[in-house]
């Protein structure tokens, strides 16, 4: 064999060895790629994976990290006693068997399908009901990272209850909770704390009648009758906007009793308008106190738009007893000159009345001031029927107006309630 084609042969077989061992190199790199897929990751972190046992089991309680932001609030109800709110709702904990090692592996895992994996059994204490947003495909991820923490989020509508305190009505504001802890474990297995600034509220949160102030965060244990429980409230300030009220309850109020005080000004001979006037306007300001109660809770104790509206009820009520009393006093002055004009009370006359028309024309006119002569009076134990009027026209719209400025300066101050550790939104 002569000593090229030794040389050649010898070419020809190490290109061989190379180019069998590169490609031996990059399969092996491909299938080592091929394991560090999210796929064979997670089906050998599941492998021996038992969901039913939480995370440091007997060794320590499972911490959980909350978070939650605040979407909208659709409505806060008086008559429910309750408030409906859209969160995203974010847990995160540590699952050390979840963990795994990976040079070339994503940093993250985000499956759908989180069935497989130990949750938190979280609810809301006080809610009343709650659904998942399922449009267009379920509103919820869950991720799992390197070190095994596993982050949770869930789009949710919540109606949760809201004890209400209704004592001052419509200028109140109310505190609405929402409290979320573990159904079956106890603070011994699992315990839940806020992130820092762990609760936000988007800016275009908007409600027709009330203002989201602020909010704040709480950390509590419970104690009930199966043990200590872990508990988060997050609460929610809202103040009542009383415009709505004023355009439709008070104003038309104030106006009810403005119209009673025309009376004042019409005739006292004409007697059946002027009572008539009264009369509309009491049956007028109870169909507004009716109408107001029945589109609120039926609570035992006093709002303070019931003393508005009582107080209103007690103005036109006090002018059509103005009515009554006028009336009553110009018919004793009127009975009382009758019989000092009797034919047997003239000064020792017999002389009779002329005429019939005579007579009907002093019952018509009520016996007026100075248009009788002899032994008349305008006046019945010093009451004159038109002295009353005067002092009702002055009296009534006078009380009135301090009644209202000394109503508007209590229930202001009162129901002016400020919290200094709210966080504003």
């Amino acid at each position: 064999m002569s000593l090229p084609y030794a040389l050649t042969v010898c070419l020809v077989l190490l290109c061989c060895s190379v180019q069998f061992g590169i490609s031996e190199f990059f399969g092996q790199k491909s299938e080592a790629y091929k394991a560090e897929s999210p796929s064979d990751i997670l089906d050998n972190l599941l492998k021996g994976y038992d969901k039913r046992i939480r995370p440091n089991f007997n060794i320590k309680p499972t911490s959980v990290n909350v978070s939650m932001y605040v979407l909208s609030v659709s409505s806060v109800s008086e008559i429910q006693m309750d408030y409906t709110i859209d969160v995203y709702f974010r847990q995160s904990w540590n699952d050390p068997r979840l963990s795994y090692e990976s040079k070339d592996g994503p940093d993250t895992i985000m499956i759908s399908n989180d069935a497989n994996i130990w949750i938190p059994d979280t609810f809301f204490a006080n809610g009343k009901a709650s659904y998942f947003q399922m449009a267009t495909t379920p509103n919820t991820f869950t991720r799992i990272s390197r070190n095994g923490d596993v982050r949770k989020s869930i789009r949710l509508t919540i109606t949760a209850s809201c004890p209400m305190n209704l004592q001052y009505f419509p200028m109140d504001s109310q505190l609405c909770a929402l409290e979320a802890e573990s159904y079956g474990y106890s603070a011994k297995d699992i315990f839940y704390k806020w992130i820092p600034n762990g609760v936000g509220v988007s800016p275009d949160v908007q409600l027709p009648q009330f203002k989201l102030t602020g909010y704040r965060q709480k950390e509590m244990n419970i104690a009930l009758s199966t043990g200590n429980y872990s508990r988060l409230s997050c609460e929610f300030q809202f103040v009542r906007s009383t415009g709505y009220y004023i355009l439709q309850i008070y104003l038309p109020a104030c106006f009810i009793v403005f119209i009673s005080w025309v009376a004042f000004w019409l005739n006292r001979n004409n007697m059946l308008a002027r009572v008539a006037v009264s009369i509309t306007t009491v049956l007028t300001i109870i169909t507004l106190m009716s109408s107001v109660n029945a589109s609120l809770p039926k609570i035992s104790y006093i709002k303070s738009i019931d003393i508005y509206l009582f107080s209103c009820f007690l103005m036109v009520f006090a002018a059509l007893l103005q009515q009554a009393t006028v009336e009553y006093v110009t018919d004793c002055i009127n009975d009382r000159n009758k019989r000092n004009r009797s034919p047997y009370n003239l000064a020792g006359s017999h002389v009779k009345l002329t005429t019939d028309l005579e007579k009907n024309q002093m019952e018509q006119t009520h016996v007026s001031e100075a248009e009788i002569g002899g032994n008349q009076t305008t006046s019945f134990y010093g009451i004159v029927p038109a002295d009353l009027d005067k002092w009702s026209r002055i009296g009534f719209p006078l009380v009135f107006v301090v009644f209202n400025f000394f109503y508007y300066v209590i229930y202001s101050i009162a129901s002016d309630v400020t919290m200094d550790d709210l966080t504003k939104p």
